[in-house]
């Protein structure tokens, strides 16, 4: 047989054309899905416990920076997701991968060095400045608690992920 089947073969294959793609519900309810137990339930909680530790963090660095700011400082992942993939899964970073993390590093490195630079000036940093909001953008040491915390919150998430962010990444 070939891939072309004439008229006449095809009722030889009558079994396998009746056949459902899926199950009916009958065999649905017989098949139960299995439970979870408490071990694999307790090892859920670890990269949730990441997670929400990585979003408090990125939400009370929030109130002290603008929100211009905070965005880019969220590219930090690519750079720490990177030092992970190198350091605990042994992987090697290709030119471009450099090229990639030098390039967010230096944006990064600019956007922060300009935003506590722009704190010490008389309008508190511009257009995008919070102006006396609850973070008090005015102030450079607030400004940099915030960035801190932010760029905290982007190791511990990339921690959560648990390195597999990077190493899709970095293939």
């Amino acid at each position: 047989r070939g891939l072309n089947k004439s008229q006449g073969d095809q009722h030889d294959d009558h079994d396998s054309a009746q056949e459902p793609l899926l199950p009916d519900n009958q065999q649905q309810q017989q098949q139960k899905p299995d439970k979870m137990n408490l071990k694999e339930a307790l090892l859920l909680c670890i990269p949730t416990g990441f997670d929400l530790a990585a979003t408090t963090l990125m939400n009370v660095g929030l109130l002290y920076v603008a929100a211009s700011v905070f965005q880019i400082l969220r590219g930090a992942e690519v750079v720490f997701a990177a030092l992970f993939a190198v350091t605990f899964l042994k992987r090697p970073l290709n030119r471009w991968h450099y090229g990639g993390v030098a390039l967010c590093m230096v944006g990064i490195s600019l956007v922060g060095v300009s935003r506590v630079l722009a704190g010490k000036g008389e309008g508190g940093g511009g257009a995008d400045s919070l102006q006396g909001g609850p973070g008090g953008a005015a102030d450079p040491k607030k400004a940099a608690l915030g960035m801190a915390l932010i760029l905290l919150s982007q190791v511990t998430g990339v921690s959560a992920i648990g390195g597999r962010g990077g190493e899709r990444g970095l293939q």
